[in-house]
């Protein structure tokens, strides 16, 4: 049975058949979900089009899938047409009619099977993220230092002081050989025991280490060896950087560590979110961010330098498995949440996130929350979202627990408070506010609250005690002039605010729902035949 929603959805499709002639004709092809065919006539050609309701409409765009085949810039690689209301700029108020508008006038403007073609302007706004994972490769003229790398073993070498040094040896062959990490001149240890002592003059020798200098050299196999060089009896240790049993020490248990937890938006606050989970025992990731770290990102981000001129979620990924704990699962994608793109790029994200214990949103960004709306209102699905305020004067963290009200009205609620409160300074930009002729800019310290908060918030809602957490939170980290007045931690009741209530036209519904019936009749008539 189909909702109020699209019973009113066909109900207007049938009405602007009639009224407006290129509308050539339309038919109900499936009802889960809901997908109809739709045939277009503009300058005397036919265009055959796919229509698909996808299950969390009207949160998610509609997707039109051309069967037809014609050329135009406005179409991504499946077919999947890019119109003007898409995934960057839809509300719930958008139609199908409004859709097969948009689609009527850029075939119109284009004529993609006529003999004269013309290229509609595209209001489309692609991130650099976007342009790069459709492009071969983005060189990046950065200095490079070669202090780190070593250059006669190729292995970076980490210096903690003059007589200090730290080896990593990131993989081993089949015949028990170590290679150490990077460079062109890679060398190889070979030891079947790095406990055993006899091997430690021979990781020295292949090494070219100093015998009178001391060295860790960390094995991926979890040990770690600490050459001392004063004597000849080397110190033999588990490598705490690889594995630790955190479940004891914090008191989590080992299947809330397993559970999968989504972050998306991986810059200032979601970075450091997902390393500080990961520190803390979590094994199960899916980052979501199309964002490239540049220099610029250097002074509020997790990743160094080393780093420039690749996707944050793929350094992100580097960082947590080879420096933190190699056994964490990590998924990536480099989805613009916040951007144009496909409807079914989206579905896809949407599906990854289904099977999530929490998801936890750093962008900033309303329209991502109001994707996740229904998915999360349909699964039970926990959601902490956390901005810093412009000028790091204070933080605010919306938390949609599980079984608990959906992050429309939390957000609705949220702007009801904050309308009726001060809490804002003059915003300059997503960092910077103002306050007496005084600019005051958020930093990395900033980011760090907001991050840790988060942190524990998540912690605690995995583990059962969502009772501890409030579903907003605004909270001052400033005391500039008199700001405490205003930045204090607020708790605001969102099951207060009053959720509206469906107000469709029953006319239309009752017309839907005959047109429902009439193509139930028919594929139950072909069934049986």
């Amino acid at each position: 049975m189909l909702n109020n929603r699209l019973l009113c959805e066909l109900a207007l499709l049938d009405e602007f058949k009639e009224s407006h002639k290129f509308v050539k004709e339309y038919d109900i092809i499936s009802d889960d979900p809901l997908s109809l065919e739709i045939t277009l006539n503009v300058k005397r050609h036919d265009y055959v089009f796919n229509v698909i309701f996808n299950k969390y409409f009207p949160y998610q765009p509609i997707e039109i899938i051309a069967k037809t085949t014609f050329r135009t810039s406005h179409m991504y690689k499946n077919g999947a047409m890019c119109l003007k209301h898409g995934q960057d700029n839809w509300n719930i108020d958008i139609t199908l009619i409004d859709l097969i508008d948009d689609l009527y006038e850029l075939l119109y403007i284009e004529n993609p099977l006529g003999k004269k073609h013309d290229d509609a302007p595209s209001g489309d706004h692609f991130t650099l993220g976007q342009v790069f994972r459709n492009s071969k490769e983005l060189t990046l003229l950065l200095p490079i230092k070669y202090s780190e790398l070593d250059k006669k073993t190729g292995a970076i070498k980490y210096n903690l002081n003059k007589d200090t040094g730290i080896l990593f040896v990131t993989s081993i062959n089949e015949n028990n050989y170590y290679k150490t990490n990077c460079g062109k001149e890679s060398s190889y240890v070979v030891s079947s025991d790095p406990y055993n002592n006899e091997c430690d003059n021979e990781i020295r020798t292949k090494l070219n280490l100093d015998k009178s200098k001391n060295a860790f050299v960390i094995f991926p196999n979890e040990k770690c060896i600490f050459l001392n060089g004063k004597d000849d009896d080397s110190i033999k240790m588990d490598c705490l950087t690889f594995h630790y049993d955190v479940g004891n020490r914090i008191n989590i248990k080992e299947e809330i560590l397993n559970k999968k937890i989504t972050i998306i938006g991986l810059g200032s606050i979601g970075s450091r979110v997902a390393v500080d989970l990961a520190r803390a025992g979590f094994n199960n990731f899916y980052f979501v961010d199309d964002d490239i770290f540049l220099p610029h990102n250097i002074v509020r981000h997790e990743l160094t330098s080393r780093d420039f001129g690749d996707y944050k979620v793929v350094k992100l990924k580097e960082f947590i498995n080879n420096y933190i704990n190699n056994e964490i699962k990590i998924e990536t994608s480099t989805l613009a949440m916040t951007g144009q793109e496909s409807s079914s790029s989206t579905n896809r994200f949407l599906n990854n996130c289904e099977d999530s214990s929490i998801i936890i949103d750093c962008t900033g960004c309303d329209s991502v929350l109001l994707t996740l709306n229904k998915l999360t209102a349909d699964n039970n699905i926990p959601v902490i979202s956390g901005t810093v305020i412009p000028g790091g004067f204070g933080n605010i963290i919306l938390v949609k627990k599980q079984k608990d009200i959906d992050l429309e009205s939390i957000l609705s609620s949220y702007y009801c408070w904050a309308n009726n409160k001060r809490i804002f300074a003059e915003r300059i930009n997503d960092y910077s506010s103002a306050s007496n002729d005084q600019t005051y800019t958020a930093t990395m310290s900033d980011c760090s609250i907001l991050s840790g908060l988060i942190g524990k918030i998540t912690i605690d809602l995995l583990s059962g005690r969502s009772d501890l957490v409030s579903n907003i939170n605004v909270f001052s980290t400033s005391d500039y002039y008199d700001l405490s007045e205003f930045y204090r931690a607020f708790k605001v009741n969102a099951n207060e605010v009053i959720k509206k209530e469906d107000n469709y036209d029953e006319k239309l519904i009752e017309k839907g729902n005959k047109i429902y019936e009439d193509y139930c009749s028919t594929r139950d008539n072909k069934q049986n035949t």
